[in-house]
C-alpha cells in the first residue's frame, strides 16, 4: 500500500505495468480509509476502467425519453405545440 499524507489530504502513488498512478483521496480522513480507497482505485486499474469517462446521454435522447413525457404529464392545458419543433 502506498498511501501517504500530504498536508491535510491523503495521496496514493503506485505503478502498474510501468505506468504511474497517483492522486489525492480527499474523502479519506484516516489511513485505513485511504488504503481502502487505494485498493478500489488499483482494482479499477486492473479491470481497465480507471480514468474512462462515462458517456453523457445525448440531448435528443434526454428530450425524447425524459422531458417530453414529463411535460405532457404536467402540462395544464395539454398543449404540446410548443414542444413539437423539438422532435
Amino acid at each position: 500500500m502506498s498511501v501517504f499524507k500530504r498536508g491535510n489530504k491523503w495521496q496514493y502513488d503506485f505503478w502498474v505495468d510501468g505506468k504511474r498512478y497517483r492522486g489525492a483521496i480527499p474523502e479519506a480522513r484516516v489511513k485505513a480509509q485511504a488504503e481502502r480507497a487505494e485498493v478500489t482505485i488499483r482494482d479499477s486499474v486492473y479491470e481497465g476502467i480507471y480514468g474512462k469517462s462515462v458517456d453523457a446521454p445525448k440531448l435528443r435522447d434526454f428530450i425524447a425519453e425524459t422531458f417530453l413525457p414529463w411535460a405532457k404529464a404536467t402540462s395544464e392545458r395539454g398543449c404540446m405545440t410548443c414542444f413539437a419543433r423539438v422532435r
